[in-house]
């Protein structure tokens, strides 16, 4: 009985240290980016003064648009950087809560998070809402799951290194 206990006792320990390992980050403290402003023109600003312009000479040649040759490029995922974002993952101890794969360990496999997260039905687009879920993670709890994600990372990982972790992440499946 008593080493059950021990048992017991030892696997809370190695849990808890567990997570602290995960929650804790070599990420230098210090002043973060600047975030840039929006300045827009105000309304009734300065009013655009006309002017005339020259008459033409000769009309114009007629010219038609040339038709495209290829259909656009389509999206090709989030902005960020993947091969940073790799390292953004297991240099903040991401890896010590979630596999890369389907398996549970914590918190839920990252395996098809994309997916899974343009199928929530919250409004988002799959960025939005991973973007969301690593800075404010009591926002979304999937079911089955704890609330036991650090909320910090939001303010220890800078906002590029996210993307860049946002990028990473949508190239699991």
């Amino acid at each position: 009985m008593r080493s059950k206990r021990l048992t017991i006792i030892i696997g809370f320990l190695s849990m808890a240290l567990l997570i602290a390992a995960a929650c804790t980050s070599d990420a230098p403290e210090g002043p973060r980016d600047p975030t840039p402003e929006f300045n827009p023109t105000p309304a009734g600003g300065a009013a655009a003064t006309a002017t005339t312009a020259p008459e033409p000479t000769q009309a114009p040649a007629a010219t038609t648009a040339p038709e495209p040759t290829q259909a656009p490029a389509a999206s090709t995922g989030p902005a960020g950087n993947a091969d940073n974002g790799e390292t953004v993952f297991n240099a903040n101890g991401c890896s010590a809560c979630h596999s890369t794969g389907a398996n549970r360990i914590i918190g839920p496999g990252l395996a098809g998070v994309f997916e899974r997260a343009e199928s929530r039905g919250t409004g988002q687009t799959a960025e939005e809402y991973v973007f969301t879920a690593i800075t404010d993670p009591g926002s979304f709890i999937v079911d089955g799951f704890s609330n036991a994600m650090p909320s910090s990372f939001g303010s220890t990982i800078s906002e590029g290194d996210i993307q860049d972790l946002i990028a990473y992440l949508a190239t699991l499946n």
